[in-house]
């Protein structure tokens, strides 16, 4: 019995969980007596790139509408030209917990969120600045019980956890005057383990895909004014390779079967502009984010379908058929406290889903506190909620750091 796209169809994405339970139900009982070819479709190729966005505490408080924030953000954000702008060496050492909350127990997931400074180098004109690190680029959590039919399958349970790291490097560079261009160049790694088993103890499958990959980004921003930032940037086409472990388990007949994938997955352009407002005490950012999902491509040396052929066609035509294009819209707010060293944020995200016709709504917010001259510390809360089967269900993170100016 092959329950691999019990794992793999939308319950996986976090937050695609508008299907029908009867729908899922139905392609379980179908794939209970499917064998183990074209066990891949679009939602795995989906997967290297999309799950909940972590990172940099102020980044994630103003709703991630970095592209133009300048050195309010203490990271380049979305945009490597941000660093351009910074005129102090940072560190900083985040750390995050996140908590699935839906029909059963919560899932809950910590550690360090993101390690990485920012370097200005010493110049006769302009500014020249380096960003190098670590971070969580995003992570992947699930936790769902689910209702059999009474017969053929039984009750079931559904988790999810893992997450998506990046190492980086960047420059920024004054190129002309208040025109800043900067890039970065990302390692990419994670892993991600999904379970799905019976709750009478019949099966317990188990996937567990391995991330490896490269990205680019280059951005520029223009200082239009001491008031308004203007910006864009450009992520080149990342490439994943997964390397995929899957473990059907029948423990009643003392039976495992496993299987090995392995696959990889380009990931289109991503385009994104905005900019940002500096008004005293006050500043608001904007960000769109425009995402070709249909243009994902999927290749591998070793997954078929039924009739033996390199199953890289029809996959493909699935993710044309299947995925949408997105734009996401996101709006950050700062407010500057006058005489105390104490800086509130604020955010929302408007992203619709990929693979489903609707949006989810995030709402973030944070502060940051400056301890002395040197040493101040950063929080922020996000929280992505949405219903299920009649079934409130959120995803909820705070983030911490602890940042060095010197």
């Amino acid at each position: 019995m092959i329950k691999k796209h019990l794992i793999s169809n939308p319950l996986n994405l976090s937050l695609s969980l508008n299907l029908s339970l009867s729908l899922i139900l139905g392609l379980i009982l179908l794939l209970t007596f499917s064998m183990p070819l074209l066990a891949q479709n679009h939602l795995d190729a989906l997967k290297p790139f999309y799950g909940f966005t972590s990172g940099n505490p102020i980044t994630t408080a103003i709703g991630q509408a970095s592209v133009a924030s300048g050195q309010v953000t203490p990271d380049m954000g979305s945009n490597p030209a941000n660093l351009g702008l910074h005129r102090f060496r940072i560190l900083t050492v985040g750390f995050q917990n996140s908590s699935y909350q839906g029909n059963s127990d919560p899932l809950s997931q910590d550690g360090i969120s993101n390690m990485e400074m920012i370097f200005p180098f010493p110049v006769y004109q302009g500014s020249l600045v380096a960003g190098f690190g670590y971070r969580q680029e995003y992570q992947y959590s699930l936790s769902y019980d689910g209702s059999g039919n009474g017969s053929d399958i039984p009750d079931y349970s559904l988790s999810e956890e893992g997450s998506v790291r990046s190492i980086y490097g960047a420059l920024s560079v004054e190129f002309a005057r208040n025109l800043f261009l900067g890039a970065n160049i990302k390692y990419l790694f994670g892993y991600n383990e999904l379970l799905d088993e019976a709750q009478d103890g019949s099966y317990r499958d188990l996937l567990q895909p391995d991330y490896r990959g490269v990205s680019m980004t280059v951005g520029a921003l223009n200082r239009v004014n001491p008031y308004l930032n203007l910006a864009l940037s450009v992520e080149y086409p990342a490439l994943i390779s997964v390397n995929e472990e899957y473990t059907a388990s029948f423990p009643l007949d003392n039976q495992t079967d496993l299987y090995d994938y392995e696959y990889s997955v380009r990931q289109s352009p991503v385009l994104r502009g905005g900019g940002a407002l500096f008004l005293p005490f006050v500043n608001v950012f904007y960000e769109a984010e425009h995402r070709l999902w249909k243009n994902l491509s999927f290749k591998s040396d070793n997954i078929f379908d039924s009739d033996g052929l390199d199953a890289d066609i029809g996959i493909n035509k699935e993710i044309e058929a299947n995925l949408r294009n997105v734009t996401n819209h996101k709006f950050g707010l700062a407010l500057h406290l006058p005489l105390l060293p104490l800086h509130l944020y604020a955010g929302y995200q408007i992203l619709p889903e990929p693979a489903y016709d609707y949006s989810r709504s995030v709402v973030s917010a944070g502060l940051s506190y400056l301890i002395q001259q040197q040493f101040s510390i950063s929080y922020a809360f996000q929280n992505h909620a949405w219903t299920f089967n009649a079934v409130d269900e959120s995803w909820t993170q705070s983030a911490l750091s602890l940042n060095l100016h010197f």
